[in-house]
């Protein structure tokens, strides 16, 4: 378990006076460390299922023979296949003028050519609407194992001793952690009140940040644009 969660599993555990600076001994007394810890792993997890464009990476992935393509499993959903202008990319305007400041910007290690060898190219592509991680190349990979660089969104791996949340995050995880300890015990009234005021709270922040994101880009390009 990383530092990052056991700090969270603290944070919350004074917020549900389970825990006394005036008296260490009685701690963790209702809900353990590690119980508090695993609940803010979840919250993670529950985040990236919401807003999975939060956490977009380049990857290299092969290609399989024919035209019809799948991500592996460390790529949920696809947004972009690199060095392709046409297919569907579903980019959004940008103060960057190009794709490749773009993603020089995002990407500063490298990802902004096709790996594809030899004399094939992926000259056109699109996603499938019905499926986040299935596509289709144009024109059809001749064989297998041919590599192309790719931007998708990558569940987060929790179990990395070194895991570190993003800032933005904080909030909406404590909230998922209060709203998991409170449901964990025997119901009472007071108790599946307070589970429920968290979990609305969770939805809320996350619901409000992407409002707020999304009103600050569409600023951005307006003021560019004039």
């Amino acid at each position: 378990m990383s530092a990052y969660f056991n700090n969270i599993a603290e944070e919350a555990s004074r917020l549900l006076n389970d825990s006394y600076d005036c008296d260490p001994e009685y701690n963790f007394t209702r809900w353990k460390r590690s119980e508090l810890a695993h609940y803010a792993q979840d919250a993670v997890n529950m985040i990236f299922m919401l807003i999975p464009n939060k956490f977009t990476t380049c990857k290299t992935i092969p290609l399989t023979k024919g035209r019809v393509q799948k991500l592996p499993d460390s790529c949920v959903k696809l947004t972009k296949v690199i060095g392709v202008d046409g297919g569907n990319s579903r980019a959004s305007s940008s103060i960057a003028s190009t794709a490749e400041e773009r993603l020089g910007e995002l990407f500063p290690s490298g990802c902004s050519e096709s790996l594809t060898p030899n004399e094939y190219e992926v000259k056109e592509y699109s996603i499938e609407e019905t499926s986040d991680n299935i596509f289709y190349v144009n024109p059809p990979s001749p064989e297998d194992g041919i590599e192309i660089n790719v931007i998708c969104a990558c569940p987060p791996d929790t179990s990395d001793k070194d895991y570190q949340g993003e800032s933005w995050m904080h909030n909406p995880i404590i909230e998922w952690v209060l709203y998991r300890a409170y449901s964990s015990e025997d119901e009472s009234a007071q108790q599946a009140n307070m589970a429920k005021f968290h979990l609305d709270h969770f939805y809320t922040i996350l619901k409000n940040y992407h409002q707020a994101e999304r009103m600050l880009t569409n600023m951005e390009t307006s003021n560019v644009s004039s």
